[in-house]
């Protein structure tokens, strides 16, 4: 709900049918998680790379990982409230995240994610 509704409705694969799945792309190395990424600009949380992750992981969770970006412009009052309704608390580096138990496929073409 904090995050810009048209960003996430305009995304590059928004033609294609939602699945409730993690794409294939999105792992690596059998262990590694893409999270997605978000910065705050003017009074909208705009998601940086993984609009279809945000929107999967918000399906199934409350609280999930999300990278953030930072700030386009020098932080106003209304963004830094924002950011604390938006980030729970930072993690460490090493911190293990326990996903929804989704299905991975390869979903086709990943425009916002190139591959390895």
């Amino acid at each position: 709900m904090f995050f810009e509704r048209r960003d996430l409705d305009l995304r590059q694969n928004a033609h294609r049918p939602f699945l409730d799945k993690y794409h294939s792309n999105w792992i690596i190395d059998d262990d590694y998680f893409l999270i997605p990424t978000f910065y705050l600009k003017g009074d909208s949380a705009v998601v940086g790379n993984g609009r279809h992750r945000i929107t999967l992981l918000s399906k199934h969770t409350k609280l999930f990982p999300i990278a953030f970006e930072g700030y386009k412009n020098e932080p106003n009052e209304s963004q830094i409230n924002l950011y604390k309704k938006l980030v729970h608390c930072s993690l460490p580096q090493d911190y293990v995240y326990d996903f929804p138990d989704l299905e991975i496929e390869d979903l086709g073409e990943d425009v916002g994610k190139f591959r390895i």
